[in-house]
């Protein structure tokens, strides 16, 4: 996740400076290349396809100019075996044979037809040369490939249409427009693609901005989520995050048919201790019992929550709710443990004050507890927590400072 946000970090300032790929951070030409390596290659394949077709028709103007025989032999025995060698190669994706692979068949291609065109007799001779230079055109427009290969094209294609003519005829008076035709075909579409390329570079960017602010927006939604199912004093979950959490845990317990256990306990007399000793201490009070309760929870695979006041819900599951009786008496010591401290930070029992959090805590906190094991099987979540309720109520009927438990 650091490696893709420092790409995308790079990525907006590519595009607020208006940064050419050239200058674009290594790794961001790495993700670049990662992004857009298999497209590439289908693109490729693509546009090869189609000049190995165009090629075998082209045998059809071969006829008509009296150069079939030729044709068959240079068009079937030389440019279609490269289109296919370079169409195999493609899907290796390495850089270099990609490029060798794409330029190849289209320089060959190009200079069969200028080869053609020296033998032809008239005007076909000038179309065969047109046609060469247009396809290397075209082919520096359409084919993707980044600016040194695009430069290697048409260096190439004027090349192998150039070197026909100068073999057969040479240059002079007679055929100079030509070399110019030539030459302007395959230089003029190097700026519609390097201006096509610079667009395509800022979506790319604009693509991992969009990318990076979506993944922001999700992580704020998740952060807004998880906000609004935490109790903001206790920093367990509180009622309706709980009772999510029971219900999607619920349903999957009666699925596997384990057993659960539902937890309620309640602060003894929390009232009298918040008027007591001030709200701040009941803050701390409260802070102290959910973490117990939450630690306890989490170390045998359950969850706690605030039910609301200074009540609290519990659910463990499996093994782990066949010993909930136990679990809630071993809760309910350590919240018993808790103490208030005076003003040096020590007190009677030897804390010290690093366990700050425990200061305004009396030493008689005492907390019922009322626990419902069984099986979901049997009963639905609701009367689960409607069951540890009235154990709860047995518990503070029974004297408070105690465990109930009632199974099935």
């Amino acid at each position: 996740m650091d490696g893709r946000a420092s790409f995308e970090q790079r990525a907006v300032a590519g595009l607020g400076e208006r940064l050419p790929f050239r200058d674009w951070a290594p790794e961001l030409k790495a993700h670049w290349a990662e992004f857009s390596s298999a497209r590439i290659d289908r693109e490729l394949r693509f546009m090869h396809a189609v000049g190995l077709a165009t090629c075998i028709a082209c045998l059809f103007f071969d006829e008509r100019a009296g150069l079939l025989e030729r044709g068959l032999w240079l068009r079937l025995g030389l440019v279609t075996p490269a289109y296919l060698v370079a169409m195999a190669l493609l899907r290796r994706g390495d850089g270099v044979t990609r490029m060798l692979a794409t330029v190849v068949p289209i320089a060959l291609f190009a200079g069969v037809t200028s080869y053609l065109g020296t033998s032809a007799q008239g005007a076909f001779g000038d179309r065969y040369l047109m046609a060469s230079a247009m396809l290397i055109a075209f082919s520096v427009v359409l084919v993707p490939l980044r600016a040194g290969a695009t430069l290697l094209l048409a260096a190439t294609g004027y090349g192998a249409i150039a070197i026909p003519v100068l073999a057969s005829e040479g240059i002079g008076p007679h055929n100079i427009d030509l070399f110019v035709f030539t030459l302007l075909c395959c230089t003029a579409p190097i700026l519609i693609k390097l201006r096509s390329d610079r667009v395509q570079d800022s979506n790319f960017l604009l693509t991992l901005e969009s990318r990076r602010s979506q993944d922001d927006l999700l992580a704020s939604n998740r952060r807004l989520e998880t906000l609004s199912s935490v109790d903001a004093l206790t920093a367990v979950l509180n009622r309706r995050g709980f009772e999510n959490r029971f219900a999607a845990a619920f349903a999957a317990a009666r699925e596997s048919e384990a057993m659960l256990a539902v937890l309620l306990l309640d602060i003894d007399h929390f009232k009298r201790f918040n008027d007591t000793h001030g709200h701040q201490a009941g803050d701390r009070c409260l802070r102290e019992v959910g973490r117990l309760l939450n630690s306890e929870c989490e170390r045998h695979g359950g969850f706690a929550g605030r039910y609301g006041g200074d009540e609290f819900i519990a659910a463990l599951f499996g093994e782990a709710s066949r010993e909930a009786g136990a679990i809630a008496t071993r809760i309910g010591a350590q919240i018993g443990e808790l103490t208030r401290m005076d003003d040096t930070g020590i007190d009677e029992r030897g804390i010290d004050e690093a366990n700050s959090d425990h200061r305004g805590l009396e030493d008689s906190i005492r907390v019922s507890i009322g626990v419902r094991i069984g099986s979901p099987m049997l009963t639905s979540r609701e009367t689960f927590v409607s069951d540890a309720d009235r154990a709860l109520y047995a518990a503070k009927d029974a004297g408070r400072n105690r465990v109930v438990v009632l199974g099935e």
